[in-house]
């Protein structure tokens, strides 16, 4: 989730940016003077560009929100539990790190770290595609964006048929364990 401080803050520093690219004084409400550098045409654009990149990021922020569960955004981690989670020497699956997170955080939680929780961000950071299957089920791959960071796609075999699984080697699993935040909070991030 975002913090909603931060959040605030961007919404009000969007208000300013935005007078600024309009000539107006974001604090007096005054048009800016023609003399001053704030009120060159260079700038103006400047400005008007800085505002349109907020608004992107305030879009991205409400965007992000949508589609996770009341349990996701509720999940709390501290920066030094998530200094605790371990790379594992070998590759190892989502699921491993998920139930660290959980060892660490379950009395603060009194619920389940989800490993969709973490392969849906990592679709939302094109690190794995959802794919349908031969039987209409929807499977998460890792793509060849997700094998630069350390996610490797096999398929397993078992009585109901062939399944894929995605095994994370230990450079994907910090970067797994440094984006736990943007992975609670829906936030991606660029690969």
């Amino acid at each position: 989730m975002i913090d909603t401080g931060f959040y605030k803050e961007l919404q009000e520093s969007l208000k300013g940016v935005n007078a600024l690219s309009e000539g107006i004084d974001p604090f007096t409400g005054e048009v800016l003077s023609e003399d001053t550098i704030l009120n060159d045409a260079t700038m103006i654009r400047f400005f008007y560009r800085l505002h349109e990149q907020f608004n992107r990021v305030l879009d991205i922020a409400n965007k992000s929100q949508k589609g996770r569960s009341r349990a996701q955004a509720d999940y709390l981690i501290t920066p030094e539990q998530i200094a605790q989670i371990q790379v594992h020497e070998r590759a190892c699956f989502m699921k491993e790190i998920a139930e660290q997170i959980d060892r660490l955080a379950e009395e603060v939680n009194g619920r389940k770290f989800q490993v969709r929780w973490i392969s849906d961000w990592l679709v939302l950071c094109g690190a794995m595609e959802v794919r349908t299957d031969d039987y209409g089920k929807n499977r998460k791959y890792a793509t060849e964006t997700g094998g630069k960071i350390g996610l490797k796609t096999e398929m397993r075999s078992s009585s109901y048929g062939d399944y894929p699984v995605t095994p994370v080697n230990p450079e994907g699993q910090r970067f797994i364990i440094e984006n736990i935040s943007g992975i609670i909070s829906g936030t991606p991030v660029s690969l």
